[in-house]
């Protein structure tokens, strides 16, 4: 029969790559992560966990035993025509005294300023991320309006 404790095991160590008895400070704070959000997908090193949600608006979670650390996505141009998924710092939080309440209050921030950044093409309207606008333009626009190919 498996328990609770390996259960939550389970949940975060799915690979069973960090066997110890009981679960360490971040592996609490990474089950916390879990049941409050659990629409991102979870990556893992021993001392640090990452949520990435599946949402263009979800911001990375960073989660280690002394804090979470809130990052919002963009997306970088390492080629001309490839974008490439990355994310910038946005805040820094404490574990002590952060309450569920509070933690999915920071993620809808997060949410909010990363929905702020967007603007809409001077064309066409659509709203897009500024990674994705040139001259005040959508891709499709730039180069249907401006002659610029990307």
């Amino acid at each position: 029969m498996t328990s609770a404790r390996d259960l939550e095991r389970m949940e975060i160590d799915p690979d069973g790559r960090y066997q110890v008895s009981g679960l360490t400070q971040v592996e609490r704070h990474a089950l916390r992560v879990i049941k409050l959000l659990w629409l991102y997908r979870m990556e893992r090193t021993r001392d640090v966990f990452q949520f990435t949600g599946f949402d263009l608006m979800d911001p990375i979670l960073v989660v280690t035993a002394e804090s979470l650390e809130l990052r919002l996505p963009r997306s970088e141009w390492p080629h001309p025509n490839i974008p490439a998924p990355s994310s910038r710092f946005w805040k820094r939080v404490g574990w002590e005294g952060l309450d569920d309440a509070t933690l999915t209050g920071l993620v809808d921030e997060a949410r909010q300023a990363r929905s702020g950044e967007y603007n809409a093409c001077r064309f066409c309207g659509q709203r897009r991320s500024p990674e994705f606008l040139t001259g005040g333009a959508c891709d499709d626009c730039a180069a249907r309006h401006l002659g610029i190919i990307h």
